[in-house]
């Protein structure tokens, strides 16, 4: 099914969706030292240099130089020594190189104007993702930028890692996921930053492009969701409300249905709509928004995932196009929250009637909205 094509890992520090625990992280050194932390594990004592962005009682929060995030829990820490100095960003020439020692010899790299891609797939297919890349990277600050929202420069170069085959994607997967869907084809991870992927190869009318139509959907969707992170909308860690991560990327993720290509940003997302008014006609609970808003649990529980999807793009797209000024000014709320930072239910319901009104009267205006734009288009 297109929408479980990917998924936010490790959202707010809960299991979110199919991740299980952290996720393994290539420590690295920096000319310009930062924090250091050791900590000591049930695989031995470690090391690495970062910035501590938060501590609690529970967790210690560390920004690394190329980007990851390291979560450890408190009890583990042995010591941090704060320097006043942050490490300094790897370049994307010095990322490319450390992205090759991972990943070894049989994968090669493409560094673009934002990117830096990691890849042992066909070049011709890792120079089209990287295309569609920057495509969807100038969508996003174009349409957002437009709409008044001030979209922040990058501080690192991204990453996104292709791979040839299901069988290499799925052993990535299991050492970022600790396990991994059969339904998914590709997945952003808030730990290391990165998209990751594998080559579906197109089929039917779509053989002549490089990128089939899954790939395009996914490259979207997840790069929606990276840039979501990176260009200043809300930071990894923060406990931003599943339902305006998922949102914001389906609002991304339609190919055009001739070309498989990429249609840009905003366009109506047809399949979404069908999905909410058939929920709408099966009789959609009196408390669905509610539930949306207050928690991340229909999104990420595969039986209400179908409906709950459907229902954060109608409730994104109907928000953006007619309240936008009140939606920007929800999404720089969020953009404010701390690191390690947890939302109760009370607190996301206020702070959304707060920027929007009542949430019977939200409800009753999507509902007719969604019914009004299918009736004319």
């Amino acid at each position: 099914m297109q929408m479980l094509t990917g998924h936010v890992k490790r959202l707010a520090r809960q299991v979110a969706l199919l991740s299980l625990g952290l996720a393994p992280v290539v420590l690295l050194s920096t000319s310009v030292p930062g924090d250091r932390i050791e900590w000591l594990d049930e695989s031995g004592r470690h090391s690495c240099e970062g910035k501590v962005l938060a501590q609690t009682a529970e967790e210690v929060l560390v920004l690394l130089p190329d980007g990851q995030m390291l979560l450890l829990p408190s009890e583990q820490v042995q010591s941090i020594q704060v320097e006043e100095v942050p490490p300094k960003p790897l370049s994307p020439a010095e990322l490319s190189q450390h992205l090759l020692r991972e990943f070894g010899p049989n994968f090669a790299t493409i560094i673009t104007n934002h990117y830096v891609i990691v890849y042992d797939t066909d070049p011709r297919f890792a120079n089209a993702v990287a295309n569609l890349l920057e495509r969807l990277f100038s969508g996003f600050t174009r349409y957002f930028t437009l709409r008044g929202f001030q979209v922040q420069r990058a501080e690192f170069p991204l990453v996104a890692v292709l791979f040839r085959s299901r069988a290499e994607f799925e052993a990535y997967a299991r050492r970022e996921l600790n396990s991994v869907d059969p339904r998914i084809n590709g997945f952003y991870s808030l730990e290391t930053n990165r998209l990751a992927l594998y080559y579906v190869p197109p089929r039917g009318r779509f053989t002549r492009s490089p990128v089939s139509p899954e790939n395009v959907s996914t490259v979207a969707h997840e790069g929606a969701h990276q840039l979501t992170f990176n260009l200043g909308f809300v930071r990894r860690f923060s406990d931003p409300p599943l339902w305006v991560l998922e949102g914001v990327a389906t609002l991304f993720e339609v190919p055009a249905g001739s070309s498989g290509r990429w249609s840009g940003v905003g366009q109506l997302n047809r399949a979404r709509l069908n999905q909410f008014l058939k929920f709408v006609r099966r009789g959609r609970p009196p408390d669905s928004l509610q539930s949306l808003i207050t928690s991340d649990d229909r999104l990420q529980t595969f039986q209400q995932a179908v409906d709950a999807y459907a229902e954060a793009w109608a409730l994104t797209y109907f928000l953006v196009r007619t309240r936008p000024k009140a939606f920007f000014a929800y999404v720089q709320h969020l953009g404010k929250k701390p690191y390690l930072h947890r939302a109760s239910a009370e607190e996301r319901l206020s702070e959304f009637e707060h920027f929007f009104g009542p949430l019977d009267q939200i409800d009753a205006e999507l509902v007719a909205y969604m019914q009004r734009i299918a009736r004319f288009r």
